[in-house]
């Protein structure tokens, strides 16, 4: 199970926190999600997820526009979507 850069692997053995968070940001854009262990139903089912959901998102930027510099607004909302952010 090797993670990709943008996906770090928390685990803590006195709390309930323990999953995956992926951080992504590109021109002045930062999307952050936390993944659960638990509520995936395993490491591997989690893991997998957070890479379906960093590579997905960082092709929904790749193909995006650039308005005057920054990420479209339609392209921040694919990312959100894709990532599941309110």
């Amino acid at each position: 199970m090797k993670l990709a850069k943008g996906i770090t692997r928390f685990t803590y053995d006195k709390t309930s926190f323990n999953g995956f968070r992926i951080c992504l940001q590109c021109k002045r854009e930062k999307f952050v999600k936390y993944i659960s262990i638990k509520k995936e139903g395993g490491i591997k089912k989690a893991c997998t997820k957070a890479h379906l959901m960093l590579g997905s998102a960082k092709a929904a930027i790749r193909d995006g526009r650039l308005v005057r510099g920054k990420l479209s607004k339609s392209t921040i909302k694919k990312v959100r979507k894709i990532l599941e952010l309110k």
